[in-house]
């Protein structure tokens, strides 16, 4: 159980440090306080991680991340409940 608890703790940790907002303009890191004040205001929030190797590896993440994102978004929109 112990064990579980601290891959859990990990995975989350993981995710906040790479919570990244998107602009046109740049891409900056959103610090702890910023992520805990959306949480706490129930904002919405999806998690995933994108791999990516070579020189532009974490523009490559971003977009493949992004395209599982919409997949994701479209095959909800259409499953039967």
């Amino acid at each position: 159980m112990t064990e579980a608890f601290g891959f859990a703790d990990d995975v989350l940790r993981q995710g906040v440090q790479g919570i990244r907002f998107n602009n046109k303009r740049w891409i900056g890191q959103f610090g702890f306080c910023r992520c805990r004040s959306v949480m706490a205001n129930k904002g919405k929030a999806v998690m995933g991680t994108g791999l990516a190797s070579g020189e532009n590896r974490a523009r490559h993440a971003q977009n493949r991340l992004c395209i599982a994102l919409c997949l994701m978004k479209t095959i909800e929109a259409h499953a039967e409940y």
